[in-house]
């Protein structure tokens, strides 16, 4: 039984770009460090800037592209709380910055649409994924402008 993750010939090649340093790299650097920089201050994490630009200026496909947004995004997270395991809330003092048991209500949530998503990636093709990921960051950005 092939597999999609399996090595074989019938089943799913990634497009791994050479990386080689020029302006391809030159110009993915400045946008990821703008895109992690503006999406860790909006709360957002970056991704819908994060794989366009793996994709169209780097060259990943857009599996690939994913994964590597998901750890972009990640490490962005990290460093975001590990800055603020120490600060204080602003007008009470007395505690943290992070709330706890907000954090603890919606994680389950946000592991289980992490390990779908996950899931879909492997199943659907190429084709598909580009397609979902338009129309997400399209009905994304329309809520958000009209939210305003």
């Amino acid at each position: 039984m092939n597999m999609l993750w399996q090595p074989s010939g019938s089943g799913y090649q990634h497009t791994w770009p050479d990386m080689k340093f020029g302006w391809r790299i030159m110009v993915g650097t400045v946008i990821g460090f703008l895109g992690a920089a503006f999406g860790t201050v909006g709360g957002v994490g970056g991704g819908g800037i994060f794989v366009p630009m793996l994709s169209l200026i780097i060259g990943f496909d857009a599996k690939s592209a994913t994964a590597i947004s998901k750890c972009m995004i990640t490490g962005g997270a990290g460093a975001t709380v590990f800055y603020n395991l120490k600060q204080k809330h602003p007008t009470l003092v007395d505690l943290p910055l992070i709330d706890y048991d907000l954090a603890l209500l919606f994680q389950p949530v946000l592991v289980l649409g992490i390990s779908i998503g996950v899931a879909f990636n492997v199943v659907f093709s190429d084709w598909m994924i580009t397609v979902l990921l338009i129309v997400i960051f399209i009905g994304k950005s329309f809520f958000t402008y009209k939210s305003q």
